[in-house]
């Protein structure tokens, strides 16, 4: 799937942006331009949107954290931006 493609075939829900990947799936978009930039993400790894705002997939947006560190930011630990 080209890069530029998937944003036509985005599908809303849950407030994350879903695609269609090459077999048909349906993927966060995120996790799809993480792994397009940077490998397969390991098992176990979430991808953790920055500045809060789940529909913001820039690359620069995209943090790729453990289960135990994503929990930490969003329970504050780590926050580096505040909800409104």
């Amino acid at each position: 799937m080209e890069l530029e493609n998937y944003k036509n075939q985005a599908e809303r829900g849950e407030n994350y942006v879903y695609v269609r990947d090459k077999k048909g799936y349906k993927v966060r978009r995120s996790r799809f331009i993480w792994e397009q930039h940077n490998g397969k993400i390991p098992e176990g790894f979430m991808i953790h949107h920055i500045n809060g705002i789940k529909d913001d997939d820039r690359i620069e947006n995209l943090m790729c954290v453990s289960r135990k560190e994503h929990g930490q930011l969003h329970r504050g630990k780590f926050y580096k931006y505040k909800k409104t």
